[in-house]
């Protein structure tokens, strides 16, 4: 561990607590599954034009790793396998790989032609930027992907 924490910041398992901003960071790596759902929840054509804008299986890609992750943190318990065990591991690594492919997406895809660049790509682009900032920096997020609660069998 790299920093000194306190008792609070620990669970029933002993291991870090995931705080609500790095839960906030892969929520936000889903963005383009949120897209591609929102206007069937709010009806509306200028939802519709931007889900169709973003309907793309590349941009969906970024969201995988986030997807995965999200799982293995309600499954980060002692009776967990190998593969949880191995993304959680790799989890920093996997959230950072996503938002690096979105940031070369965006720019490539404008570069190429295939989209064009607004202020939304802006947006995106510089939340990226910061948020693998934030990964490269936060000594609470490289501590909580180092541990995982000791393996115990399922009784």
């Amino acid at each position: 561990m790299s920093m000194i924490y306190t008792p609070d910041d620990f669970n029933e398992d002993n291991v870090l607590k995931i705080r609500t901003y790095l839960t906030l960071i892969m929520v936000y790596t889903l963005k383009y599954i949120g897209i591609l759902l929102l206007p069937n929840v709010i009806p509306s054509p200028a939802l519709q034009k931007l889900a169709h804008s973003c309907f793309d299986l590349g941009f969906w890609a970024t969201s995988l790793p986030a997807i995965a992750l999200l799982f293995v943190t309600l499954r980060r318990v002692p009776s967990s396998g190998k593969t949880a065990r191995w993304l959680w591991k790799n989890g920093q690594k996997l959230i950072a790989g996503g938002l690096i492919l979105d940031v070369l997406m965006i720019v490539g895809y404008t570069l190429i032609g295939w989209t064009h660049f607004d202020e939304l790509s802006l947006v995106f682009l510089y939340t990226d930027l910061a948020l693998l900032f934030t990964l490269w920096k936060s000594h609470y997020i490289r501590d909580v992907f180092a541990e995982f609660p000791e393996y115990k069998a399922k009784k």
